[in-house]
């Protein structure tokens, strides 16, 4: 039987960008692959946040952590905790959340379609289709 699932990446939410710097290079060992900005408008549609975040991404070891980082401080919500998984068929998981009431965000960029649900207790999943 072939892998269907696999984890992808665990998002965590973060205040201080030299902390984590800190925290996944030096303390962890973890090396920084690179850096993106998810503009606050997408921020909102997947974690109800409503600014600009800075993202950095560590690897070590088959490992990824997405770490986001707030402009201004906020509340802490663990809303951009979020666990991603690569998945097989991913439209007929879609359809499932979507038949059980569970909400399902799809942000469309020039070339591919990121997809987020959410399960019963409100956790964040990210779905990425593998072949």
């Amino acid at each position: 039987m072939s892998k269907t699932i696999t984890l992808n990446h665990i998002g965590l939410l973060n205040f201080d960008e030299k902390q984590a710097l800190k925290f996944y290079r030096e303390i962890l060992g973890f090396k920084e692959q690179y850096r993106f900005s998810l503009p606050a408008n997408e921020a909102e549609k997947i974690f109800a946040i409503r600014q600009d975040l800075q993202v950095i991404v560590f690897v070590k070891d088959g490992i990824k952590f997405e770490i986001f980082i707030p402009q201004k401080m906020i509340p802490f919500n663990p809303a951009v905790n979020h666990v991603c998984l690569n998945v097989a068929e991913r439209s007929s998981i879609i359809a499932r959340c979507k038949e059980n009431g569970l909400k399902v965000t799809e942000i469309r960029r020039p070339d591919r379609v990121t997809v987020f649900v959410n399960d019963f207790a409100g956790n964040v999943f990210e779905l990425k289709e593998i072949d």
